[in-house]
């Protein structure tokens, strides 16, 4: 899920808990990191999961998706 998110914003993340957006994510990039993360990972991201706070900081994005996938 890191190497999704580093080639997305093409740049390493401060820590997990840095908000995304406050190091330079767009709204375009988010988008682009949810289809990542999809077809990397095989998952379906519910509708009712994509919410900012879901996705702003690494430590979110691994609590949203882990649970996603197979077991």
């Amino acid at each position: 899920m890191i190497a999704a998110i580093t080639d997305v914003m093409a740049k390493e993340p401060f820590d997990d808990k840095a908000d995304l957006q406050e190091q330079g994510m767009t709204s375009i990039e988010m988008v682009s990191l949810i289809v990542t993360l999809e077809d990397q990972l095989g998952v379906a991201i519910p509708d009712d999961l994509l919410d900012s706070a879901n996705f702003g900081s690494i430590e979110r994005i691994i609590a949203t998706v882990r649970p996603l996938l197979p077991a």
